[in-house]
């Protein structure tokens, strides 16, 4: 109904936003772009603007779901729904935490303190085991973020340091969110102040944009770590409450055409920071000449990041309101969706199994890298049916396994990260 004249009434008038197999495709797509780009980082930099979907994404199905239960039951569960997270995202973190930690130290008191490692970044097994024992800390705390920020590699002029745990830094930016910005989005519905929140989240959304483009890169490297795609998944939702479920036919048409033409402009975006514009004199370095520098010169963050999230949020707005996109029909393959709906697993666990395996085999590092992929989907396999679906159906591992989810992302169920799925130096 939305606001009554008195403003003291809010109810989401969208439709339900129910299942949508293309999230979970736009998912995999992403998380798979994540683990090439960690392969060949130099080539494809400006691909971190994924990172940035996974946000957006992460901030409008939470903040759907919020919506909808307000509109069902008049009210928000909050030990609910902190409840669900927690079951969804600790288990699976901390296991890989620990299981990272234990294999690094085991390394470590195999090889030695001073032996070299042949992935540390020219460092030894010491350094390495120096290394994890940080990140895990950081990591274990949702602190990664803040004691490791992304971007340094912008402010230093350098390629990032590959830690052990580094892509984890996008699940301490999403903890954050869940645990202030859910909280405020639940006082936005609870007190009716849905209008002030999008003026109040927009205009945020703009700051970071203009810090950026002006080069300053925030606390703690704070801009870099685009909590604006978060704010925008949030803002999105807000002004979708307000949209009525019936389109006109000529209203559709148009909203396809946007949706297309942010494809189009969010591949030419990203096109321009990578290593393929070079031959057309289109390339825009990814990290400034001179990272004492950084309100000098152009280099793609200053713009690249903001206007790829405007890209993203034609999208995935119009994926969640219309049906019959070409893209949508693409996204909707089967295998692409169940990919995606391992892409939580998949995130987490594909750079830190990279460490492993590599610094395994120090004199025949080729043999890790033959063990990757086939270790990775193992892995991601075994964590998907016997911890993910078990508890997100609230079942016992190891019973009888739950029925396959028919593919689509439901708002009661997304998988928290997107992560996240983000690459180290995004």
């Amino acid at each position: 109904m939305g606001f009554t004249r008195d403003g003291q009434v809010f109810t989401s008038v969208a439709p339900k936003l129910g299942s949508r197999p293309a999230l979970d495709g736009l998912r995999g797509i992403g998380v798979m772009i994540v683990v090439l780009g960690h392969v060949i980082y130099e080539v494809i930099p400006s691909a971190a603007a994924l990172v940035d979907m996974f946000f957006l994404l992460s901030g409008f199905l939470i903040t759907t779901l919020l919506l909808e239960e307000h509109r069902k039951t008049d009210s928000v569960d909050l030990k609910r729904f902190y409840k669900r997270r927690a079951m969804r995202l600790l288990p699976m973190l901390y296991i890989v935490v620990g299981v990272t930690f234990a294999s690094l130290w085991a390394l470590y008191m195999i090889h030695g303190a001073t032996t070299a490692a042949p992935f540390s970044d020219g460092g030894t097994y010491g350094d390495l085991w120096d290394m994890v024992r940080s990140d895990a800390l950081a990591a274990g705390t949702y602190m990664y973020h803040v004691i490791h920020p992304v971007g340094e590699e912008l402010v230093h002029s350098t390629m990032p340091t590959p830690r052990p745990l580094i892509p984890l830094w996008t699940l301490g930016v999403e903890e954050h969110y869940y645990i202030v910005g859910v909280l405020l989005t639940f006082l936005a519905i609870k007190r009716h102040w849905i209008r002030p929140a999008i003026g109040i989240l927009a205009s945020a959304i703009v700051f970071i944009a203009i810090a950026r483009a002006l080069g300053h890169v925030g606390p703690r490297l704070a801009w870099y770590q685009r909590p604006d795609a978060l704010l925008a998944g949030v803002v999105i939702a807000f002004v979708n409450a307000y949209i009525p479920e019936s389109f006109t036919n000529r209203h559709e048409r148009g909203i396809k055409r946007v949706m297309t033409a942010s494809i189009v402009a969010w591949c030419g975006i990203v096109f321009l920071g990578t290593w393929f514009a070079k031959p057309f004199n289109l390339w825009i370095p990814f990290h400034p000449l001179d990272g004492a520098q950084l309100a000098d010169g152009l280099y793609w963050p200053r713009f690249g990041f903001s206007a790829a999230l405007m890209c993203s949020v034609c999208l995935v707005w119009g994926l969640a309101r219309t049906r019959g996109h070409w893209s949508e029909r693409m996204l909707s393959a089967s295998w692409l969706c169940a990919v995606g709906r391992r892409s939580y697993g998949i995130y987490i666990i594909h750079f830190p199994l990279a460490m492993i395996l590599l610094n395994l085999f120090p004199g025949t590092p080729a043999v890790g890298v033959l063990l990757y992929l086939p270790m990775l989907w193992l892995t991601t396999e075994l964590a998907h049916r016997y911890l993910e679906k078990p508890l997100m159906t609230g079942r016992a591992p190891l019973k009888s396994p739950p029925a396959e989810a028919p593919p689509g992302t439901r708002a009661d169920e997304l998988p928290g990260h997107s992560g996240s799925t983000p690459p180290s130096g995004g």
